[in-house]
């Protein structure tokens, strides 16, 4: 079985096998695209592009 999301592709042996391939992969997308500063699709009206104010660390 494969699933897709995006750019990604993940395959198992079964339905359950390649949907935790793909959340896993997705996981894996998503924070390396904001290491490099990259950004994300926005999924639902959900917006993790949006740059926020955070403490920096010493």
């Amino acid at each position: 079985m494969q699933a897709m999301f995006w750019e990604l592709w993940a395959e198992g042996k079964t339905v359950e096998a390649a949907r935790r391939e793909l959340i896993s992969t997705l996981e894996d997308w998503v924070l390396i695209a904001f290491r490099f500063g990259d950004g994300v699709p926005v999924v639902g009206g959900i917006n993790f592009n949006k740059i926020g104010r955070h403490a920096k660390a010493r």
